[in-house]
């Protein structure tokens, strides 16, 4: 049997080549279905990725506010433990003489109200103690003041120190406060502040504010001296 023939015979064993099961509509529509698959996989991946980073996102949020909730506290509420209060971080007592009733000031960081315009009959009587204040701006205060009180405040230095003194009046004619007995406190946001009882029963409150980078505000350790001599003349 020759090369010929050989061929012939493997050409009869195999016989015709079936039709194809499937054409090129059938590939089309299969790759869709392949793709819209892998689609759908993609899109609830990403789904599910950004429901991890928003839950996420507010574990890590909810914890810090959460914290600061219970750690904050201004001065006179509870406190929780090992939590220092407002007071020892902006102490409120002064280092020189003092003289007639005084009290520590209530001290509340990141506390500020509008006191109105700067009094200009607390800014002559201020001057008056500290001369170097003469022809210095008058300022509001930006403490936070009682109703009906008045106040003023003067930029001014002291050796290193730069800041603001800051003087309030809280007139007799203002009802006291029923939780303390005494009229209402005003608010100093940093540094030092003292009040002390006027002569007609009113409460006048001077506090040093340090700026421009100070640790301590002008006339601290002077407060008490200057604070007795004005309330004086209320």
């Amino acid at each position: 049997m020759d090369e010929k023939q050989l061929t012939d015979k493997f050409r009869d064993a195999v016989g015709e080549m079936p039709p194809p099961s499937f054409d090129t509509k059938d590939v089309q529509v299969a790759s869709a279905r392949a793709t819209a698959r892998a689609r759908k996989r993609l899109q609830s991946g990403v789904g599910v990725a950004l429901g991890v980073v928003l839950i996420g996102g507010v574990l890590v949020l909810v914890k810090p506010f959460g914290g600061d909730a219970i750690n904050t506290s201004s001065a006179g509420s509870a406190a929780g433990p090992n939590v220092p209060s407002s007071l020892s971080l902006n102490p409120n007592v002064d280092t020189g003489p003092q003289t007639g009733k005084m009290a520590p000031n209530h001290t509340e960081e990141g506390t500020s109200a509008n006191c109105g315009g700067a009094d200009q009959g607390l800014a002559a009587a201020l001057v008056t103690e500290l001369p170097i204040l003469t022809g210095a701006e008058t300022q509001a205060a930006d403490v936070g003041c009682p109703s009906g009180s008045s106040a003023v405040a003067y930029q001014t230095t002291d050796g290193s120190n730069s800041g603001k003194i800051e003087m309030v009046l809280v007139p007799a004619s203002v009802a006291n406060d029923p939780s303390t007995g005494a009229k209402p406190a005003v608010t100093v946001s940093k540094g030092n502040s003292i009040t002390v009882a006027t002569r007609s029963g009113g409460a006048l409150t001077l506090a040093s504010v340090p700026m421009n980078g100070s640790t301590v505000g002008p006339y601290a350790g002077q407060l008490g001296d200057i604070a007795a001599r004005l309330a004086a003349l209320y």
